[in-house]
């Protein structure tokens, strides 16, 4: 059995400009499961070789660097975040191009992951109790905040010419200075340090709604590119994991001599943060496993018109 798809679609490049329309083709997609995930195999042969490749580091990480203490799910949250951050570097130098890719979302990352070091670099209330914690951890939140800061690079000055600011038009200070004020009101103290505790909180809640300025980018260029889904998909596997840890330990991170207090509901809106991507990324996530399932390409994963 097969699925009739129309790709006759109003594409857009990367400046969200509607070509001439062309004829109407019709593709036949299988339905067969064996022969999809075959399909799909050979589509997508390099991302496999990567994932196995970034499976095969973080197996190394967790059998030499690791006591296999639960809370590795943070730096495995981490290597793959800096894992998702280097594959959009990678392919931005590749291209010679930063078209699809939302400097205001990075910019967000950027302001996120220094807030973190901030925090971690010389105190360990935050850090795994892993014992990857102590170099592991640091190091790939150091690397993110490098390549982050790489990116907004690119698209403020190297490739500045390829980077749609039209497009990208949600202000990132929208974004920064709510999440400031909630890490100011909401923060725990299990670095007994204010300014560190405040940093650490920002930085997260900011992480957790760093990808809006992207999602608006699609809307507006009505065309996503792969790569930024794909980083998309990561960031919210990120999340899912430092939810599960840090739903595991809001006991810890609740301040219990603030009892009565707004601050004493630290630890609630941390969870709650995190589990706000999740909500907001529901309709993306469903499209990016129907454009897989279907076997769209995931660049269509806005408006690709299945018949």
């Amino acid at each position: 059995m097969a699925i009739s798809v129309n790709t006759n679609m109003h594409q857009v490049d990367a400046w969200g400009r509607t070509p001439s329309p062309v004829g109407c083709e019709k593709k036949s997609i299988t339905t067969n499961p064996g022969e999809m995930i075959k399909e799909q195999a050979v589509a997508h042969q390099d991302t496999l070789v990567q994932l196995a490749g970034i499976s095969a580091f973080i197996g190394f990480i967790y059998l030499f660097f690791s006591d296999g203490d639960f809370s590795f799910l943070l730096t495995l949250s981490s290597i793959l975040s800096l894992a998702s951050f280097v594959k959009v570097a990678w392919v931005i130098m590749t291209k010679q191009s930063v078209a699809g890719v939302s400097c205001r979302m990075m910019e967000c990352y950027v302001i996120a992951f220094f807030s973190r070091l901030v925090s971690i670099m010389w105190m360990d209330g935050y850090l795994p109790y892993d014992s990857s914690g102590d170099y592991v951890y640091r190091l790939s939140e150091l690397g993110c905040f490098a390549i982050s800061c790489l990116i907004v690079y690119f698209c403020r000055q190297q490739f500045k010419a390829t980077y749609d600011d039209l497009g990208d038009n949600l202000p990132s200070w929208y974004l920064i200075v709510p999440c400031t004020v909630l890490g100011l009101l909401f923060h725990p103290h299990l670095n007994g340090y204010m300014l560190c505790d405040v940093a650490w909180s920002q930085g997260l809640y900011l992480e957790a709604v760093a990808c809006l300025p992207q999602l608006v980018l699609f809307r507006r260029q009505k065309k996503v590119e792969s790569f930024t889904t794909n980083f998309l998909m990561t960031q919210i596997l990120v999340r899912v994991f430092s939810f599960i840890f840090w739903a595991s330990s809001s006991r810890d991170l609740h301040s219990y001599h603030l009892e009565g207090s707004i601050r004493a509901y630290a630890s609630s809106m941390v969870v709650v943060m995190q589990v706000l991507q999740i909500l907001v990324m529901a309709d993306f996530i469903y499209q990016y496993i129907k454009c897989w399932r279907m076997g769209v390409p995931l660049n269509f994963i806005i408006e690709y018109d299945v018949v």
